[in-house]
């Protein structure tokens, strides 16, 4: 029976990757969440295979509690998310990110653990030359705007991580998520907010043109391709996405449709409501070709059939759509 330690494993992936793995090994999760919501808090009581622990990636004797025990690998997925979150406190998503996986890839190295590292296509910045394989150019605006502070510090993570597999022998898998979503997402993302807005009777919000487009990648397709990928403990970077691309305006109105359609949505001009701190990106397109070479992976799930499961599952949930709609103002650090 497989072990292994996921760090911040509380998270939307995170939760969904204990329950996958559960199944199937034993799993320890670290976490830091100080008011956990009722569905994490019931999560801590899951399943008989998933041990919690309660700890801080920059805390080290917290690292040491953890790291006593071996592993198969050491899945980190552990950051701050949410624009909220890199606007408000760049610092804390810089510091998290980088000084937060230079220790945990310094005991990986130490124990001969394989260390998967969950990144973002946010890495890619603005570049425009899509799609975006994994060894495409890094682009970014000014250090003058907050937006770039997670894209940037993952980026340095990637390097870092790199870095050691060069100098210690660190043995490492690095994925590039592209908009994933799925069924108990904190709503301070589009796919989440814009259902928990229609189910509340309260107008989404379209932000700009709304003719941006992303590849949007249900959560389940995602997890197998994480199993798979450290299961044949597969080395690189890969990306993680689907070929279904859609403009934001599309999608909205598509969860309208499904969800409540009397309400209409209201535009926001990025440049007021975030005081020219955020820069956003026109298409963030994968290209999946390694990752289908490597173990066979695609996405399956059509946009339309992941938001009709997500909405169902929305609509089960009363502790979910009883949420502030503040929380997008929190920090998720998970």
């Amino acid at each position: 029976m497989k072990k292994y330690l996921l760090i911040g494993g509380l998270g939307f992936v995170g939760k969904h990757l204990a329950k996958y793995l559960a199944n199937k090994g034993y799993i320890v999760c670290l976490f830091d969440l100080n008011s956990p919501t009722e569905d994490e808090l019931a999560f801590l009581d899951y399943h008989p295979n998933i041990t919690f622990i309660k700890g801080d990636v920059l805390n080290d004797h917290d690292l040491n509690n953890v790291f006593i025990e071996n592993y198969d690998g050491v899945f980190h997925l552990a950051s701050f998310v949410g624009i909220k979150n890199y606007i408000s406190d760049p610092s804390g998503v810089i510091i998290t990110t980088v000084e937060g996986t230079k220790k945990i890839a310094k005991w990986c190295s130490k124990k001969n653990l394989h260390l998967f590292f969950t990144s973002t296509s946010e890495v890619l910045g603005k570049n425009r030359n899509i799609p975006w394989d994994e060894e495409a150019d890094r682009v970014y605006g000014s250090t003058q705007i907050e937006r770039w502070s997670y894209g940037s510090s993952k980026g340095v993570a990637e390097q870092l991580i790199i870095g050691l597999s060069k100098t210690e022998s660190l043995k490492y898998t690095i994925t590039r998520f592209f908009n994933i979503y799925g069924e108990g997402q904190n709503p301070i993302f589009l796919i989440p907010k814009t259902i928990h807005n229609c189910l509340n009777g309260v107008s989404p919000l379209m932000y700009d043109s709304g003719n941006q487009t992303r590849c949007f990648t249900y959560i389940h397709d995602a997890i197998f391709a994480l199993d798979k990928l450290m299961t044949t403990k597969s080395e690189g970077i890969f990306n993680i996405g689907s070929q279904f691309e859609h403009t934001i305006k599309d999608v909205i109105i598509k969860i309208i449709n499904l969800t409540n359609n009397k309400i209409n949505f209201k535009s926001v001009q990025t440049d007021v409501f975030y005081k020219n701190k955020y820069e956003d990106i026109d298409r963030r397109v994968p290209n999946v070709k390694k990752i289908f070479n490597s173990i066979g992976w695609k996405a399956s799930t059509n946009l339309d059939d992941g938001l009709v499961k997500t909405i169902d599952w929305s609509k089960k949930n009363k502790w979910w759509l009883n949420l502030d709609s503040s929380i997008s103002e929190y920090k998720v650090k998970n």
